[in-house]
């Protein structure tokens, strides 16, 4: 777990972060003093800023000193002089956890990017009559929130028996061969 103390921080209190990437509703949310962070997400920072023994955040979501830096720095300076901090051991397992979340989180998406495994995703013949109409439901709530106009389903079948293109960029992803998906 070779980092410096600004790596560090970041990867371990990527909370204080989370304000770079607002929404402009978010940061009017945070002028208001009100965090736009789910409230599990909240509680899970909350404890684990206990457990390390730094300040909280404020109500809006941002840091109120720099108790997590000086963390941070104290135990960057103990490794790299080979030595442990009171908290080197539950700063290493916050660590791993993060990078599992992360891991997992990778895996989801990676499962909703690709084309579901044992198809070809520019021939239609290989996918089940459920994967078509799940792509097709897909492609109407995508075009409903751009406030498009649908193609209808027949010719959305003829489509992509006919283009590849058309085919692959529409195939059935992670989920799509279940009955119960939700579009």
């Amino acid at each position: 777990m070779k980092l410096d103390a600004k790596k560090l921080h970041i990867e371990l209190f990527s909370e204080e972060y989370d304000k770079m990437s607002d929404s402009i509703l978010d940061a009017k949310e945070r002028a208001k003093g009100i965090n736009p962070m789910s409230k599990d997400y909240q509680l899970k920072v909350a404890k684990k800023r206990e457990h390390l023994e730094v300040s909280q955040l404020s109500s809006s979501g941002n840091s109120i000193d720099d108790s997590s830096w000086e963390l941070c720095v104290r135990e960057f300076e103990a490794r790299k002089n080979n030595n442990f901090t009171s908290k080197t051991k539950i700063i290493s397992d916050v660590l791993i956890n993060i990078r599992r979340e992360k891991e997992e989180l990778n895996k989801q998406i990676d499962l909703k990017m690709y084309p579901l495994k044992g198809i070809d995703p520019e021939n239609p013949s290989t996918w089940t009559e459920i994967m078509i109409n799940n792509c097709y439901n897909k492609m109407v709530a995508a075009d409903r929130w751009e406030m498009e106009t649908s193609m209808d389903y027949e010719d959305f079948v003829k489509e992509i028996n006919r283009d590849k293109h058309f085919a692959r960029s529409n195939c059935p992803r992670y989920g799509m061969d279940k009955e119960d998906y939700n579009s």
